[in-house]
């Protein structure tokens, strides 16, 4: 899958905080995600319902690509294992804006 454009939040915790940022489709981080979401079943996790856990995170994730629009909106306790790379490097990418 080539992504265009994509954003991503963390909101929640225990102090509320936000985190977020955005990946448009001249950024070399762009393609380092894409390569990371190669074997995640994105139509399936976009069907995902919110998580309710109090004092957890919860990440967002839109993802574009040309033909299509995923939402995908999940909780700390059930982001699955394939994910996890990709929160981290988003994560990162938030923390230095």
């Amino acid at each position: 899958m080539k992504l265009e454009r994509l954003e991503f939040s963390r909101t929640g915790g225990f102090a509320g905080l936000t985190l977020s940022t955005e990946v448009e489709h001249d950024d070399p981080e762009l393609a380092q995600v894409s390569g990371l979401l190669s074997g995640v079943d994105l139509p399936a996790l976009a069907t995902s319902t919110e998580p309710t856990a109090a004092d957890r995170f919860i990440y967002l994730l839109v993802l574009e690509t040309r033909e299509s629009r995923y939402e995908v909106t999940i909780g700390e306790r059930e982001l699955p294992e394939p994910l996890e790379p990709v929160v981290r490097l988003l994560l990162d990418r938030a923390r230095r804006r």
